[in-house]
């Protein structure tokens, strides 16, 4: 997979859930994929010490699962984009990161789509709590840093 670190996940309305798709699925991400986890592994070293938001409800324990949102709904974070120019630089131009651009198979859904680009970090040893995202999300997980052992269930 050009995304190494771990599998993808994909939860789409009209479409059974699974958990492991091939980037290729998704032509745009597809003709970025490498671009985009040599962005990441770029800004990393800068962001490895950002002081990023706890997420305490998936979390089993306390100060183990973080995140910070470089974009929601069209609106880009660019204080946080100034620490990490590599990513957002690649991702910014995208239209399929627009949300009157993106559309869903169930077009119920297209009404109420969110769209986010988001860091999250988990340390080391640490678990989340079973969990199920919204429908309609698309999550395209890229392990950074000690990422090995880590296991998906």
């Amino acid at each position: 997979s050009r995304l190494s670190g771990g599998p993808p996940h994909l939860q789409l309305p009209g479409i059974r859930a699974q958990p492991v798709w091939s980037v290729d699925s998704i032509p745009w991400l597809a003709s970025v994929a490498e671009d985009l986890r040599v962005a990441v592994l770029a800004d990393w070293a800068r962001l490895s010490s950002y002081k990023f938001t706890e997420n305490k409800l998936l979390a089993d324990g306390s100060r183990t699962w973080f995140s910070e949102t470089l974009l929601i709904n069209d609106a880009w974070d660019q204080d946080l984009c100034n620490d990490c120019p590599n990513t957002c630089g690649l991702l910014k131009p995208r239209r399929e990161l627009l949300s009157s651009s993106a559309k869903m198979p169930d077009p119920k859904v297209n009404s109420d789509l969110e769209i986010t680009v988001s860091y999250h970090m988990l340390k080391p040893g640490a678990r989340l709590l079973p969990h199920y995202g919204r429908h309609g999300r698309l999550l395209a997980s890229l392990g950074v840093e000690a990422y090995e052992s880590s296991v998906l269930q």
